[in-house]
């Protein structure tokens, strides 16, 4: 059956315009063009918000990646910018200064790079509304009426190759999957095209990156949150090429009380020894070896403002920082990219 005949119900309420751009996307994706169906998609989108189109969007999304996949991946660039390390004990660099040289370098040199104003504050706001709307019909979907608008905002993805499991064990840690609400995803990559961050992955990656469903997602974050230390690397697995993007819409860190991350400034070149030392996890590392390795580079507590953004790869060692105090919640967005031929095998892939 092709594309265009397995339009279904679900744009029976859209307008006209929106309709055309379903029927447009499907004969794309018909002739093997589901990157061009995607243009088509977020254009209308743009013009007039529509619930059929976003989830279509995710659909299509994650058709396209055989064709980045087939992408030859380049070398990351040298890095060779230098980059002025800002108050949070990272290299900075405001949202124009954001370049995939600057990333390379700020990720060689010491783990990660700061964004300050990644996300304007009319974007945190809709973000913001975006995560607690997606909560809510996560947390209201089994008695909702059919016809509820919350609907919208919760539409589990599940792609052809079979369902995806930890929902309720994602959203019992804080959090929901992105992809799971088609609005919610919509405006987040928006707001990362607004700061060209997909050139600027593209760049550094030397393909059109993916996003991974599994790791990409709406985080409210309590003072309950258990703050354990750990480089996503010893869980994603050997011979990936990531780059995650951690955005704040809360003032939060020193100074405030609301908890933000607690980091260590520097490179390490390999996943650290984990489940030791006082390591609650088998992914976590341990507080004997965190003691180790920051003897010189101590932990940092940094200060966000709601907007700033922080870039790092799988490498890089982190943890919420919960702090004596710390009374607020706050709401972040995380998106880990990958290189379209070295995500992880075991996660679900979309085309950012």
């Amino acid at each position: 059956m092709s594309t265009q005949s397995s339009l279904d119900a679900s744009a029976a309420g859209s307008t006209d315009a929106a309709r055309e751009a379903l029927r447009r996307a499907a004969a794309l994706e018909d002739e093997g063009r589901p990157l061009e169906a995607i243009d088509v998609l977020t254009g209308a989108n743009r013009i007039a918000r529509d619930h059929a189109v976003e989830r279509r969007l995710v659909e299509v999304r994650h058709r396209a990646v055989p064709l980045v996949e087939a992408q030859p991946v380049q070398p990351a660039p040298l890095g060779d910018v230098e980059v002025a390390t800002g108050a949070a004990g990272l290299p900075e660099v405001d949202r124009s200064g954001l370049t995939s040289s600057a990333l390379a370098s700020a990720i060689t040199s010491h783990g990660a790079l700061v964004v300050r104003g990644f996300a304007d504050l009319a974007r945190v706001a809709q973000l913001t509304e975006d995560i607690d709307r997606a909560f809510e019909a996560f947390d209201t979907q089994p008695t909702a009426p059919p016809d509820a608008e919350s609907r919208n905002w919760y539409v589990p993805f599940n792609p052809p190759s079979g369902k995806l499991k930890g929902r309720l064990f994602v959203r019992n840690a804080g959090a929901v999957w992105t992809a799971d609400s088609p609005p919610a995803l919509f405006d987040v990559f928006e707001a990362c095209e607004n700061a060209g961050l997909r050139d600027v992955l593209t760049g550094y990656f030397g393909a059109r990156p993916v996003v991974t469903v599994n790791k990409t997602s709406l985080r409210r974050v309590d003072t309950d949150a258990y703050p354990a230390w750990h480089q996503d690397g010893s869980f994603m697995g050997r011979g990936i090429r990531t780059v995650n993007l951690w955005i704040t819409l809360t003032d939060c860190g020193d100074g405030h009380d609301t908890p933000s991350l607690e980091l260590v400034p520097r490179r390490f070149d390999d996943v650290l020894e984990t489940g030791t030392e006082g390591a609650f996890m088998a992914d976590q590392v341990g507080e004997g070896v965190v003691a180790r390795v920051t003897q010189d580079t101590p932990a940092l507590r940094p200060e966000f403002k709601a907007g700033d953004a922080v870039l790092f790869d799988d490498l890089f060692l982190h943890r919420t920082s919960v702090a004596e105090g710390n009374l607020g919640r706050r709401h972040t967005i995380e998106c880990w990219f990958f290189a379209p031929s070295r995500h992880p095998e075991h996660y679900c892939p979309l085309v950012f």
